[in-house]
């Protein structure tokens, strides 16, 4: 079900479609003025059951400006349609997470969840395929320097077991496109071997494939071992060669992996349900589980005095108690997106490798281009490691993500200063120069001298130009750095399972769009609005849900003229196994 108002004596026409994969058919449409009143409109969805479909809203433009068309109050049937979260039990979305895919440590570089356009142009996909938007997650491959052709990234899955004899289908949608594109491998690799035994290739794609998202569908044959499903990237020649893949699933009859009793051998079950660890080995900076379950949720636990619980140093929503120093050059930016110059500098923050993340950053273009000029942030006090290690036996540690890009990079240098004494006097790490367009972690140990309270210092130093931007993120403590007697962070409790669909609820535009997306390449776009719209005798003069919410319309005054179209489309969605969905 949906509501739209047609008031205006130059209406033309509102049209529902409904799109799929392979191509879109009309549900509905009025014409004409339809009065004063909001009218309800009703279809049913033609889409087969299990398949995916998106609604798309087309406003066409009368032969005047008196013809505001607007939408509100869109609802489903939930009892027979189901929203997108349902493809998240069964495909592999990347939405949320990783899902249970790990990264080989074997291999090159890292597969890379993100969201919207790769860094790099003519190259990569412009957005996911799950929302077919920038607000999609997808996993791929940046080919940019410091890669080299040949080299190899690997995107390993959850382990599955023997499918009974029953025939066992991969699913996956890849995107390859760029001048230079290397190759992608998708082979089973048997549990307990490793990458140089012989695997058994399902799949395999070299070369340019065109800017778009392609379905493949693969079975697989070997039967007889448990495995894991292995997603290899080989770089291209050059940088145009980033290649994604997105909604991976597995047919039902791929069962998973049967888990393993952890809790009869006194230990502690990893995420992927097939490897335990112990309580000894959580945060010590070894993955003990293949998927990192052992070293998440490693931040500081119980720190005094002026550092919160549980915390990372995201610099999310404010900046967490760093501080710029007084006694050098200039200071360092909190700031999201891109830097201000080009060809330096992240794109995105690495907590949610998006452009709403916030990160540190030197700016070192305009009056910081000079060589040597130097900014210093310092972290919140801590207490001293000492006494943490004394009762964990294990020394204190910080990670933290550093990002250096740009052919005249300076240095990033981190000091430890104690209360009261000299700041750049206990160096702990440095690094210098162009380290390409990625995020890369470093880890540090405080020295055990340290026995008063203390502080990182990070200390940015300039190049010879403006591309010498360098920035920081996700600063964390380890819990051996807290106070004597904290305990390690508990493991991670098993997330509960997602409901096959969620509660019955309308989508009324009046917090946010809600998923809708303005289509690009069409003559003009839908307004989300409040009240009444700009022309007199057309549109309506409130929303239909409550009467001061918001609604979607389209404004057809000038510069709009006859015939022109404006194209609105709905989150994507998953039919539910049922013969009829309704909206």
């Amino acid at each position: 079900n949906f509501w739209y108002h047609m008031l205006g004596a130059t209406i033309n026409t509102l049209i529902v479609y409904e799109t799929t994969d392979t191509g879109r058919q009309q549900l509905f449409q009025a014409v004409g003025p339809q009065g004063t009143a909001w009218k309800q409109g009703t279809f049913t969805l033609k889409t087969p059951t299990g398949s995916r479909f998106r609604l798309q809203f087309q406003g066409n433009r009368g032969t005047s400006f008196t013809g505001d068309i607007a939408i509100d109050d869109i609802s489903f049937d939930m009892k027979t349609c189901c929203e997108k979260c349902s493809a998240l039990l069964t495909v592999d979305t990347f939405e949320r997470g990783t899902n249970g895919y790990y990264q080989d440590r074997t291999d090159n570089f890292d597969w890379t969840r993100r969201q919207g356009s790769t860094t790099s142009g003519s190259t990569g996909p412009p957005f996911d395929h799950t929302l077919m938007t920038a607000a999609g997650s997808y996993m791929y491959t940046e080919t940019s320097a410091p890669r080299t052709q040949g080299q190899v990234a690997r995107f390993i899955s959850p382990r599955y077991g023997p499918p009974d004899n029953k025939p066992c289908n991969l699913t996956f949608w890849y995107h390859m496109y760029g001048a230079t594109m290397g190759t992608l491998n998708v082979y089973t690799l048997p549990v307990y071997t490793n990458f140089t035994y012989t695997r058994s290739v399902l799949f395999s794609k070299s070369g340019n494939q065109g800017n778009k998202w392609i379905k493949a569908v693969v079975p697989i044959n070997d039967t007889t071992f448990s495995y894991n499903i292995v997603f290899e990237g080989v770089v291209g020649s050059s940088f145009t060669s980033d290649m994604a893949i997105d909604d991976v699933s597995m047919s039902a009859t791929c069962c998973l992996a049967n888990t393993v009793d952890c809790k009869s051998q006194g230990k502690i079950q990893c995420a992927n349900g097939v490897q335990c660890y112990s309580t000894a080995q959580i945060c010590d900076l070894v993955n003990d589980c293949s998927d990192g379950t052992d070293e998440r949720n490693c931040s500081v636990v119980g720190c005094k005095p002026s550092v919160p619980p549980s915390t990372l140093f995201s610099f999310d929503v404010t900046a967490q108690g760093f501080q710029n120093l007084a006694n050098d050059t200039f200071d360092w930016t909190r700031s999201r997106g891109a830097t201000g110059s080009f060809n330096t500098g992240p794109s995105v923050d690495h907590t949610t490798l998006s452009t709403t993340g916030y990160y540190y950053y030197i700016e070192t273009s305009g009056t910081q281009s000079s060589v040597g000029h130097n900014a210093t942030i310092a972290s919140p006090y801590f207490y001293p490691q000492a006494t943490g290690a004394a009762a964990s036996g294990k020394p204190c540690m910080v990670t933290f993500w550093y990002h250096m890009y740009g052919t005249t990079i300076g240095s990033l240098t981190v000091f430890v200063q104690e209360t009261g004494g000299p700041a750049y006097t206990n160096q702990v790490w440095s690094q210098t120069g162009n380290q390409g367009d990625v995020w890369k972690q470093a880890s540090v140990t405080i020295p055990a001298a340290i026995t008063k309270n203390f502080r990182l210092l990070f200390l940015g130093v300039t190049g010879a130009g403006f591309t010498g931007d360098i920035a920081i993120d996700d600063v964390m403590m380890l819990w051996t750095c807290c106070s004597k007697g904290a305990l390690p962070p508990p493991p991670l409790a098993t997330p509960a399972p997602l409901a096959l669909c969620p509660l019955p609820k309308t989508t009324t535009f009046d917090a946010s769009p809600q998923g809708y997306v303005n289509m690009k390449n069409f003559d003009f776009s839908w307004t989300r609005k409040a009240g009444g719209t700009s022309s007199f005798n057309t549109g309506p003069t409130a929303d239909h849900t409550s009467g001061s919410g918001q609604y979607f319309y389209i404004e057809t005054s000038s510069p709009r003229s006859p015939g022109q179209v404006a194209r609105l489309m709905s989150p994507a969605y998953i039919k539910a196994q049922t013969s009829v969905c309704s909206v």
